[in-house]
């Protein structure tokens, strides 16, 4: 954590993240040791945008967020094949015990022999029209307007409005007027 008198600010107002002073490890300099902790390390800082990540760094006082936790994760099971749950990255917060987890998962994976390679995720070509998902096959969410043409406008527009406005009996005078 770094203590800050006053947080910088840009000009409307909002903190200026740009601004802010890089984070302080609390903790030993202790590189990685083991080949996890290397490779994990590296993930790491991909993640975070850092090139030096600590054994005993924590993922979160080094501005970590779930979002970024997700991304960690996928990282993990790309590279070292392990997949584990979110909350592994909240309950093992720092390069080390994250790394001693997937080195836990590896081996009672080995012992199960239930170890096996996730096939990373390939994007599918696209050909024609998409299926509906469930709801959207139910009668009542379909639209009854057609779809609009790929090449022909985003936005139909509905003919304006206009609204008689009747002026006090005697007067005479009719007006009209644009919805508010």
């Amino acid at each position: 954590f770094v203590q800050l008198s006053e947080m910088p600010l840009t000009a409307n107002g909002k903190v200026d993240r740009a601004a802010l002073p890089a984070p302080v490890r609390s903790g030993p300099d202790r590189a990685p040791s083991t080949e996890t902790e290397r490779v994990l390390a590296r993930a790491w800082g991909g993640v975070l945008e850092s090139d030096d990540v600590m054994a005993d760094d924590d993922f979160f006082d080094f501005g970590g967020d779930s979002l970024l936790a997700l991304k960690l994760l996928s990282l993990v099971r790309d590279t070292l094949g392990v997949e584990l749950p979110l909350d592994s990255v909240f309950e093992h917060r720092t390069l080390s015990e994250l790394a001693g987890r997937i080195d836990h998962e590896r081996r009672s994976a080995a012992a199960t022999g239930n170890l096996q390679r996730l096939a990373p995720l390939v994007a599918a070509g696209h050909t024609g029209e998409a299926p509906l998902s469930g709801p959207s096959t139910h009668p009542l969410h379909r639209s009854p307007a057609p779809c609009l043409p790929a090449s022909g406008p985003a936005v139909r527009r509905r003919p304006s409005r206009r609204a008689e406005l009747h002026l006090p009996q005697g007067s005479g005078e009719v007006g009209t007027a644009d919805p508010p």
